[in-house]
C-alpha cells in the first residue's frame, strides 16, 4: 500500500469519526433544550391544591388556551346539590352546594370556576370529551335558541 493510500484511508476515518462526534453533540444539545423547554415552568395548580401536570404535559402547540375574555363569557351558576354526589373532574373534589361552576356550550361539562379557568388558559377544549370550550359566537347563539 503505497503512502497517498495510507493517508487518503487516515483522512476518510477522520472525516467519519467528525461526522459522527458532531451528529452526537448536535444530538445531545437538542435534547437537553427539549428538556430545558419541557421543565422551564413549573406545572400550574388548581386552587383546591392538586397539580395539573397531566394537563400541561398534554399541551400542544394547536391546543392554545383561551383569552381571559373569552373564558368569561363562558355561563357559570351557583351548583343546587342533587341526589348523586357530583365531582369536578380538573381537581377531583366532591361539588358542594353553592359552589360555582362553569358550563362548556357545546358538551355542557361543568367544573369549578377557578379550576376550569386555570385548565382554559393553557387548553381551549374541555378536559373530559376534548369538545370545543370557545364560547359560542352571538350568530351561532341565536341560531340555536330558534331550533
Amino acid at each position: 500500500m503505497s503512502n497517498f493510500q495510507m493517508s487518503l484511508r487516515l483522512y476518510t476515518g477522520s472525516i467519519v469519526l467528525l461526522i459522527f462526534v458532531i451528529a452526537g453533540v448536535l444530538y445531545r444539545l437538542v435534547c437537553r433544550t427539549q428538556r430545558r423547554l419541557n421543565l422551564a415552568e413549573p406545572p400550574p395548580v388548581s386552587p383546591h391544591g392538586i397539580g395539573l401536570s397531566s394537563a400541561a404535559a398534554n399541551a400542544s402547540p394547536r391546543d392554545a388556551g383561551l383569552s381571559q375574555s373569552a373564558i368569561d363569557a363562558l355561563p357559570t351558576f351557583a351548583f343546587e346539590g342533587g341526589s348523586t354526589e357530583t365531582q369536578c373532574a380538573v381537581c377531583l373534589n366532591v361539588v358542594t352546594e353553592g359552589e360555582m361552576m362553569r358550563l362548556l356550550p357545546y358538551c355542557k361539562h361543568a367544573f369549578h370556576v377557578a379550576c376550569i379557568d386555570a385548565w382554559l388558559r393553557s387548553h381551549s377544549l374541555c378536559p373530559l370529551c376534548r369538545a370545543e370550550a370557545k364560547p359560542p359566537s352571538p350568530a351561532r347563539s341565536a341560531e340555536k335558541m330558534e331550533v
